[in-house]
């Protein structure tokens, strides 16, 4: 799941050529480019992104100057940083083999409180966590997009897990449901058992569309059917009204973003140009 202003700024804002050439590269020289930018809810002028690598960096003065506020004490790439209620981070690791997990973060104590790793797919020759989402009111309930090679052959599940990773629920399995893979994974706000899933490309004709579930994955009704779909998000102030972008099949598919008023039941097109 994105967060709702920067999903904003992706897709009305990074569609407009025009407002692309007045954008400015966020960097530092001390730690190179900067990742999943996020401003602190709380406190002004207060950033926090990782580094290419296994650093948090925090920015005090609007990003003008960073230092590292943490480092994971292994190699690893820190990603998909998000705020949590309470003064929390979450975020997953990447390329530490058995070491991928989705990590809960105490900004008070600068100590990861919760850390989650799906079990590992029998036989895979490589696998890493794609996406994943907490429910921001109980962090023992969270959702993960994990893919993963055996051979040449890629696989994708999707795990969900009500009591802190104690067990883990096979949601989605690819091979299941006619190969086609997901690229993003949410739980609403407000209610732990309904889950979303955007689907994306497939080995078929068919692929595509948005599966929502009431009962914690047990079973889908499919929206907007045959669209490619990519980024889900909320709207903090009313999380029924949700966006999600379009995906695309190696350039064939406009640009468009989808809307919904009712929980994800209805979506209506908003359109881009540019």
């Amino acid at each position: 799941m994105r967060p709702f202003f920067t999903f904003l700024f992706i897709f009305f804002i990074g569609f407009s050529q025009q407002i692309m050439s007045q954008a400015e590269m966020v960097g530092s020289e001390e730690y190179g480019r900067m990742y999943n930018i996020n401003y602190d809810p709380v406190n002004e002028n207060t950033l926090y992104a990782t580094s290419l690598g296994n650093h948090i960096v925090k920015s005090t003065d609007n990003g003008v100057t960073w230092d590292v506020f943490y480092s994971m004490p292994e190699e690893c790439m820190i990603m998909n940083l998000r705020f949590l209620p309470n003064n929390k981070l979450s975020f997953n690791t990447n390329y530490t083999g058995n070491e991928d997990a989705i990590c809960v973060f105490d900004i008070n104590t600068k100590e990861i409180e919760k850390k989650y790793t799906p079990p590992m797919p029998p036989n895979a020759d490589s696998w890493s966590i794609r996406e994943y989402d907490f429910f921001d009111e109980n962090t023992d309930i969270a959702i993960v997009l994990q893919s993963y090679l055996i051979g040449l052959a890629f696989y994708e599940k999707v795990y969900y897990t009500s009591d802190a990773a104690e067990n883990w629920n096979i949601i989605y399995y690819t091979p299941d449901f006619g190969s086609i893979g997901v690229n993003d994974v949410a739980i609403h706000p407000n209610n732990p058992n309904k889950l979303f899933l955007a689907r994306a490309n497939s080995p078929t004709d068919i692929m595509g569309g948005l599966l929502v579930s009431e009962d914690a994955g047990d079973t889908y009704s499919e929206k907007l059917p045959g669209v490619l779909l990519n980024a889900i998000t909320f709207n903090p102030e009313n999380p029924d009204e949700m966006m999600m972008s379009n995906g695309t099949n190696f350039g064939e598919n406009e640009k468009d973003v989808f809307r919904s008023f009712d929980g994800g039941d209805t979506w209506t097109g908003v359109g881009i140009t540019g």
